[in-house]
């Protein structure tokens, strides 16, 4: 192997995705080599050394899988990484099938630049190691230096590793960590983490019940990729990791060592949860938006179903917000939704949902409740809690609120129709005079219910 060059194959049957790896990977001191079938990667793999294989699964003719298999058998115990890519087979058993043909990895269609990057960063710095090595070990034949300067080169790319490294019993004792898992995790030094940590299950994980669901996940298959977990940091806090692990097994076939990398992922996660909590809560009040509100609304009926148990659902239109928004503009009519949404929110029950469904409209659902009874309580609360008027910025605005109600099962039986027989009852409650209630089925406007005085 020489020094000056690393090789790299890149196996696709799409030009253009060949032109576009190529490019990716091109760089000094690298030469890659691009093929459209599987069986000229093979006839390149018998004469050639590779740093790593970039991989297509779906071919013709010759996939991906039986092309890793032929050039492992090619290679016997010295085969190159393989790294599959693919767009449509990414399911667990076809990955599992890919590591079973000799992948080290996936990249899954469409491929991030960065991503490709990093990992042929990796595989090219420890091919360069690995070529160092032999080197070395031939010159000096094999003698105790050099075995020394090789141990001295793996535990450099152990120690220097941006990524946790570590081995541990099947017990959860750790018998190796690198500094990037002691830094990860909080600690000063690897040996300080080791000997601190006599249990990970105790002491990493947030409890032995997650222990036990990443033992048998690790058990199912022997390997996990990728799997995202909390774990506790040495001062206390927790951080978010993905985790790809192995089972090491003897040829008896028991568990000798847990291994893995670890990498902490806590600010992505976090900007994940950010952008799910932005996409089903309201950001002016902070309550559910109408996205939520009606996945709760169909998991509340899915639960009554099963249970015989009653509820309600009221559509809830505040009386009078247009003018306070035409008097004193947009930013003081956005404050008295928030502080309506507040004061409704008071008024209710922590397994209740109020959910902003657009504009001034708001809806509630009550589950679990005794009908018409605890609705009629509930709806007069509602209304009752608008009656003092709201100061902002010194100015006091003053809104009502007309309620329409519909109660399952009676009313219908599905969130649209549910719904929608409120909101007809809500406008009766407007049209009576606005600031009370009505439930479905009236038609008379005297039949909508007064405040009280």
């Amino acid at each position: 192997m020489s020094l000056q060059t690393a090789n790299i194959l890149i196996v696709d049957d799409n030009e253009i995705n060949l032109m576009l790896f190529e490019r990716l990977l091109e760089e000094d001191g690298v030469e890659v080599y691009a093929v459209d079938s599987g069986a000229r990667a093979v006839e390149l793999a018998e004469s050639m050394d590779f740093a790593f294989i970039l991989l297509d699964v779906q071919m013709p003719i010759m996939d991906g899988f039986e092309t890793a298999r032929a050039i492992r058998r090619l290679k016997g115990d010295n085969p190159p990484p393989i790294v599959f890519a693919t767009a449509i087979h990414q399911d667990e058993d076809h990955v599992r099938k890919g590591y079973e043909a000799g992948a080290v990895d996936y990249l899954f269609k469409p491929v991030d630049p960065q991503q490709l990057k990093s990992k042929a960063k990796v595989f090219l710095e420890v091919f360069r190691q690995r070529c160092r090595l032999e080197e070395e070990i031939e010159q000096k034949r094999r003698t105790e230096k050099a075995l020394r300067r090789a141990e001295e080169k793996y535990r450099t790319i152990f120690e220097n590793a941006v990524e946790g490294i570590f081995q541990c019993s099947p017990d959860g004792r750790l018998l190796e960590a690198n500094p990037a898992l002691a830094r990860i995790l909080g600690y000063e030094s690897p040996a300080q983490l080791i000997a601190e940590v006599k249990d990970v299950g105790e002491h990493l994980f947030l409890s032995q019940e997650e222990r036990k669901k990443y033992l048998s996940l690790l058990d199912l298959d022997g390997y996990l990729s990728n799997h995202e977990l909390q774990v506790r940091r040495r001062n206390g806090s927790v951080i978010w990791i993905s985790e790809s692990s192995r089972l090491a097994r003897d040829p008896e076939g028991e568990i000798v060592y847990i291994e893995g990398l670890v990498e902490d992922i806590t600010e992505r996660k976090l900007s994940e949860i950010d952008l799910q909590h932005r996409a089903t809560i309201d950001v002016l009040t902070g309550i559910p938006n109408r996205y939520l509100f009606f996945d709760r609304l169909t998991q509340a009926l899915a639960h009554a179903a099963r249970y015989g148990d009653h509820m309600a659902v009221m559509f809830l239109d505040l009386d009078g917000f247009k003018l306070v928004n035409d008097t004193h503009g947009h930013q003081a009519g956005d404050e008295v939704l928030t502080a309506a949404a507040a004061r409704i929110r008071k008024r209710i029950r922590a397994s209740d949902t109020l959910g902003r469904l657009g504009g001034d409209e708001f809806g509630l659902i009550l589950s679990k409740v005794k009908i018409p009874e605890a609705a009629r309580c509930v709806a007069q609360y509602v209304v009752d809690s608008m009656k003092e008027p709201f100061d902002i910025n010194g100015v006091q605005c003053r809104v009502g609120v007309s309620i329409g109600v519909s109660c399952y099962p009676m009313d219908g039986e599905d969130a649209d129709t549910l719904l929608n027989r409120a909101d007809s009852a809500m406008y009766l409650a407007k049209k009576s005079g606005g600031n009370r209630y009505a439930f479905a089925g009236c038609s008379d406007p005297e039949d909508a219910t007064s405040p009280d005085p």
